[in-house]
Order: structure tokens, then sequence, then C-alpha cells
């Protein structure tokens, strides 16, 4: 008799809010996950890495809220991993730092469940290091000593005489609702009203924001702030190296919430690395071909506008048995960067690259043939005529909610004609938020969908289009 397979469980920890400071073992879990049962201050980016067949449990604690006990969150380990599934418990930070990762840990060991434990950057590191605050600093600080101020038992205290004799950097994560406690404590026990304190709102996350003071003024300056948590508190001299060191919260793009295309990596990585935040809104995914659509390779040269194109291209040869050797007697044409690039990846590099769609040099040949999608249809029968033509494929297309890609967002950034596609496709009203775009074409189809706001960069690549839109966060700060 088959013995019934049994799940696991991988708690997962999920480092402090920055998406790129999750390990490479993490991710790996993530991608193999059947369940994953995450917390509030999780980045929801990470729910990326896993598979669309996975389902997704929040488990975190919301204001207003019924929250979910801890016994109920073991319970949901337990029963989807006795079900046969892989379970990730991601948690953030580290799942054994003031993360009750050991309590789960101990649960699934006495039910027979088996499991393992993905360390993570605790806050109490990684938050200290992006507010420019080094833990230890020879002479200043020889140790570092970290708490946490939300306690289980609210009757429970800390032990504060043995705190105050410390001699090192003192951390308190979860204490923005303790903070008056902290300074009144220390001060009692003659901590001088000069030591400085750095309160560290949301650490790591693109919305960070830090303020810097001493136990004396501390707590009017959170108060004129409006604080709000999650926020690490430092109390230490190593505190006053922020003003040097802290060079997270002067990136260039610190504050801005992009809205770009999903699987646009590249540019996502570039926005990331000078402080925005990013989003995404989605591709347009349900590629139809038309039923008058037949590959015809009887031209001279064979001109593609879009990568379904091809790709339906190379599908019909497969049906009639053939494959891309039998184009030795055709010129290939890639119109766009997009079409180039994916032509590449695959391992054909074409005759002939346009930047354009609209491409002078292939006016001038006789015997050409393009292949498009049905939304580059008008535009191309404009330039090159219709007869020039064969459509291949259209898209079925779900209006997004606005809601949940514009709000809160600073602009949007199109890296090509096909994101701008989609995101008309896809955008069921205008919005009065930047665009900004790569190309006259792009600008163009942003225009024609009755767009004003847009911005154009100087050159069409990535850097560039960043670049825009440091000039208009400066023009804008500066008014």
């Amino acid at each position: 008799m088959q013995k019934d397979f049994q799940g696991c469980v991988s708690l997962v920890g999920a480092g402090p809010g920055d998406l790129e400071l999750l390990t490479l073992k993490g991710r790996r879990c993530l991608e193999g996950a059947d369940v994953v049962v995450y917390d509030r201050l999780v980045n929801p980016a990470l729910l990326d890495y896993v598979p669309r067949s996975c389902r997704r449990i929040f488990v975190g604690k919301e204001v207003g809220q019924k929250t979910i006990s801890q016994e109920e969150i073991e319970g949901i380990l337990i029963q989807e991993a006795k079900a046969g599934k892989k379970v990730v418990r991601l948690k953030s930070g580290d799942p054994y730092i003031f993360g009750r990762g050991g309590e789960e840990a101990m649960r699934l060991k006495a039910e027979g469940i088996a499991f393992e434990v993905i360390p993570g950057l605790t806050s109490a590191m990684a938050g200290l290091t992006y507010a420019g605050i080094p833990m230890t600093y020879r002479d200043r600080a020889t140790s570092f000593h970290v708490f946490t101020a939300h306690l289980q038992d609210e009757e429970q205290a800390l032990n504060w005489e043995a705190i105050a004799a410390l001699k090192g950097t003192l951390v308190f994560l979860m204490g923005l609702g303790r903070l008056e406690t902290i300074v009144g404590e220390l001060v009692a026990r003659n901590y001088p009203l000069s030591t400085p304190v750095a309160v560290i709102e949301w650490a790591t996350h693109p919305q960070q924001r830090s303020l810097i003071g001493t136990l004396e003024t501390i707590l009017a300056l959170v108060k004129e702030a409006h604080y709000q948590p999650p926020c690490l508190i430092v109390v230490g001299d190593v505190v006053n190296f922020s003003q040097d060191l802290n060079t997270y919260e002067s990136l260039p793009l610190k504050g801005q919430s992009i809205l770009i295309q999903e699987g646009a990596s590249r540019l996502s990585e570039l926005l990331r690395s000078y402080g925005a935040q990013v989003r995404s809104f989605p591709r347009r995914k349900n590629m139809k071909k038309l039923p008058s659509f037949v590959s015809d390779s009887s031209s001279e040269i064979l001109a593609f506008a879009d990568v379904g194109s091809w790709q339906l291209f190379v599908e019909d040869l497969r049906q009639e048995a053939r494959d891309i050797r039998s184009l030795a007697e055709n010129k290939i044409w890639a119109l766009g960067h997009l079409v180039q690039s994916f032509m590449e990846e695959r391992g054909l590099y074409p005759d002939s690259q346009s930047p354009y769609l609209c491409d002078p040099q292939l006016v001038k040949n006789k015997d050409y043939q393009i292949y498009c999608s049905l939304d580059q249809q008008k535009e191309l029968a404009d330039y090159y005529g219709q007869e020039r033509l064969c459509v291949t494929h259209g898209w079925e297309v779900a209006p997004m909610d606005e809601d949940d890609y514009f709000s809160g967002s600073s602009a949007v950034c199109l890296q090509n004609s096909r994101a701008a596609r989609d995101f008309i496709g896809l955008a069921t009203a205008h919005c009065n938020i930047p665009v900004f775009v790569m190309g006259q074409r792009t600008r163009t189809l942003m225009e024609e969908a009755g767009y004003k706001n847009i911005v154009s960069s100087e050159r069409p690549d990535f850097q560039s289009l960043v670049e825009a839109l440091f000039v208009y966060s400066e023009e804008g700060s500066a008014k």
C-alpha cells in the first residue's frame, strides 16, 4: 500500500522590507510553494515569486480587523502540510527573532511535520544600516543589544536596571507605542538627556524615514512628524553618524511610487536602485490568433513587428513540420527592440534590426511582408499600406481597477510601445499623473489615447528614462 505523501513547511525570513534583501534560498522556496502564509509587514512584491497556482493566505494583523491567533496560524500550517502541500510561512525579518518562529517550529515538530527554517535579515541590523547608523563603532559602541518593546504580557516589564547598565547600542523593535516608557526608564536611571536617539519608520522600505533627536527631544519630534508603526528605536552615540551615512533617504527618487508594466525587470531594478517604490500593471496575456492568419514565406523579406506574431509564425511552421532553417532564402527583419531581443535570446539574429516600426529602409524594398498584431494594424497600414500587412492576433482585454494601480502612484513609466498599448487597453479612464515614455511612437500612442501630461526621455534607453524622472521630480520640488 502506497503511503500518502506528507507535505512540508518552510519558515522563511522575508527580510525587513527591501525586496532585494530576501535570500536566494528564500526565493527558491517561494518559487516552489503550493501555499504561502504571510504577514502584514512582508513586502507584497515578494509574492510575485510564487507560482500562479499557489494559494495565498494572509494572516497579518490589520487595525480594525479580526485578528488571527497564533494557534490558528499554526493550525493552517499543519492542515496544509498534512494535505501534502509545500507550505511557505513567510515572516518579516528573521523567523527566530521576535517572530514566534520558534513556537511554530516546535508545533510542527510535535505534529511530525517536516520543516526547514530559512534565516532572514532582521530589521535590527538592516534597518540601522539603511538609516546610516552603524550598530558598533570603535571607541563609541563595542556591543549592541536588541529588545522587543511589544511584550506578550503588558504587565511584564523589561529589566531596566540591567538595560541601563549596558554600554552599547540599544535597539528596540516594535517600540513606538512604548517610546515614552523607554525614554522615562532610561532617564530615571541616569542616562543623560543629551543621549542621541533615532526613530526609523518602515525601515528599508521605499517609504522609510527617520528622525534624529535626544532623550530630551525625541517624543516631541515623533509627535510633530506623526510617525506610525512599524518603527525601530535606537539609543546610543552611534546615532550621530546618521547625518553623514544616511544615503538611502537622500536617493533621487526616494518617496516616488512608479507604475511600470510587469516583467520590466531591468527598469524595475534601476528605479529601485534610485530609491523609488515600484508597482506594476499586468501585461495583456490572452493572445488570440486570428482565424484569417496563414503564414506565408513567399516574400523575400519577412518583417515582424510584434513578438506574438513571430511566435505564431514559428508555430505555423511547426504544424507544417518545418523549422526556421526552411527560411534560409528569406531575410528576417525585426521591427523594434523588443522583437529583436526576443529573437536573439532564442538564438536567431535577424538580418536587419530597426528600432522603429515605421522604417524607411524597409519601404525601399519591393518584396516584403509585415506580420503584426491587430492593435498595430492602423499605424502600419498608414505607413506601408494594408496590402503589406499580415495581421496575426489580437488580445482579450480585461479593464483594470484604477484604484489598485493609480492610487498613490507618482508617475507611469512606459518602456516601449507594447507597454503603452497594454496600458491603454487595460486602463478605462485617463489619469492626470505624468506618463514617462521612450520614443516618439510611444508618445504618439499616448497622445492619441487622450493623455496630456507626457514626458519623453532624451535617449531611447532606461537610464535616460529615469533621468527624465529625476528632472521632473526636482522641478516639482522647486515649485
